[in-house]
């Protein structure tokens, strides 16, 4: 119960932060260091706001009595964190590195 609520919640935070590189870059036609700069500020930002929802609202849980609830809210803000913090970093470095043909910086772009 706890994979599928974990890796619900936080594949959110990675969906989000490729559709709003996809966009800048192909769209937009900014380069892969102008759409990073671009993704903090507004998508971060709405992300960041959804992922203290998220931690907030499963660590009411951690108040519990009840151990089991206790112990799952806790993992979930665990994973939640770790998935909001590897989308914001993690991700835009390794889309920098690769450079995937799905972003937009395929082998034939030049950027």
């Amino acid at each position: 119960m706890f994979a599928a609520i974990a890796i619900g919640l936080g594949v959110d935070f990675s969906v989000h932060t490729i559709e709003r590189l996809q966009v800048l870059i192909k769209k937009e036609g900014r380069t892969i260091d102008e759409a990073i700069t671009a993704l903090y500020p507004s998508t971060g930002r709405a992300l960041l706001f959804n992922f203290a929802a998220l931690t907030l609202g499963f660590g009411v849980l951690t108040t519990s009595e009840v151990v089991p609830l206790t112990r799952f809210g806790a993992l979930v803000v665990v994973a939640v964190t770790s998935s909001f913090i590897a989308s914001m970093t993690i991700l835009p470095a390794l889309i920098k590195v690769f450079k995937p043909r799905f972003i937009g910086l395929g082998s034939t772009a030049s950027r």
